[in-house]
């Protein structure tokens, strides 16, 4: 007997075995009979898989906007530590100004926060970020114009400096 006929007898056996214990006396009968059951199954397990998906995109959603506050608490969080580093040792400054730099726009309200209340190194630093920055730190002019008016003469320099880099 070959693999194919095999099959089919084992499925036509199937179906009249169900047919005969469900009461069909006929193999057409319990053909029918096989093909509403089938019907019903792919028709339920059609309804199950959209239920499925449903809960699976909406449960995707909400990690999605979990994920995108966590991320934005952590970018502000490092933010922070970036900033503070830059009054730190030279090599953990160097660190903070290139990934400052990389940041580009996210960086700018906690730099131009620093030039208003960091100390004398941290304001040092974040005039280096700016200036690396060049053109995209153009919002943070006014804080920097503030900076150049500085009784400091060494952050005086920098700032004017800084402003000629930022234009």
């Amino acid at each position: 007997m070959k693999p194919v006929q095999f099959v089919v007898y084992a499925v036509v056996g199937l179906v009249f075995g169900w047919g005969l214990s469900t009461g069909c006396k006929t193999v057409q009968d319990a053909a029918k009979a096989t093909g509403k059951q089938a019907s019903s199954m792919t028709s339920k397990a059609g309804n199950d898989a959209k239920n499925s998906a449903t809960s699976m995109a909406t449960d995707a959603k909400n990690d999605a906007k979990k994920a995108g506050s966590d991320a934005k608490a952590g970018v502000m969080g490092d933010v922070k530590s970036l900033i503070a580093a830059l009054a730190g040792a030279k090599d953990k400054k160097q660190a903070a100004i290139q990934s400052l730099v990389a940041m580009g726009g996210k960086a700018l309200p906690a730099l131009i926060n620093a030039l208003k209340t960091g100390s004398k190194e941290t304001k040092q630093g974040a005039l280096t970020v700016l200036g690396k920055m060049g053109s995209k730190a153009a919002s943070a002019k006014s804080a920097v114009e503030t900076v150049a008016k500085s009784e400091d003469a060494t952050l005086k320099k920098q700032a004017n400096e800084t402003l000629t880099q930022i234009k």
